[in-house]
């Protein structure tokens, strides 16, 4: 399956608000799961023709979220995007490890939780030590394939990320 990385707790809410609403984050959510994400997915599959199940393994790394990131705002995003996942794009996650969680994630997982279908919510696993995850990161995916800043020996999510953002600021 294809993975994808993902950073909230280097997001800042407040600053996403001054240049969209949440109404905003949302439509771009669904043209991101509509659009990129598609096209991702196919060209996985032209790329490996073996490729039958279009699926994904989503890593959620909470690194840097602090307690205060998670306002009403924060869980309302959360609450629709979960939503919008569960009704419109149900069978597309295989699995989900939710990484470097802080401690006061495990209680507000049990209120994200809530948010999420049950079948779905099985598919997440949350992991606090980053050793574990990187473990467990080992023994789901091909090393080749898990960025060095989670133990593999691909390019690391920052090289990534600079990288999209200068294809993109063209």
């Amino acid at each position: 399956c294809p993975v994808f990385y993902s950073k909230p707790g280097v997001l800042n809410i407040d600053g996403i608000e001054c240049m969209t609403t949440i109404d905003g984050i949302l439509k771009f959510h669904w043209h991101v799961m509509q659009h990129d994400y598609k096209k991702r997915l196919l060209q996985f599959k032209k790329d490996n023709p073996s490729f039958t199940r279009f699926e994904c393994v989503s890593i959620l790394d909470l690194s840097g979220l602090a307690a205060s990131n998670l306002n009403s705002r924060t869980l309302d995003i959360i609450k629709k995007q979960a939503s919008i996942d569960s009704l419109c794009f149900p069978e597309t996650m295989n699995k989900m490890l939710v990484v470097n969680a802080p401690r006061f994630f495990s209680a507000t997982w049990g209120i994200i939780k809530g948010f999420v279908d049950a079948r779905t919510a099985a598919k997440i696993e949350v992991i606090s030590s980053s050793s574990a995850a990187q473990k467990k990161l080992k023994e789901i995916i091909d090393v080749n394939q898990i960025p060095s800043d989670y133990g593999g020996t691909a390019e690391s999510t920052d090289v990534t990320l600079a990288k999209e953002a200068a294809v993109n600021a063209d």
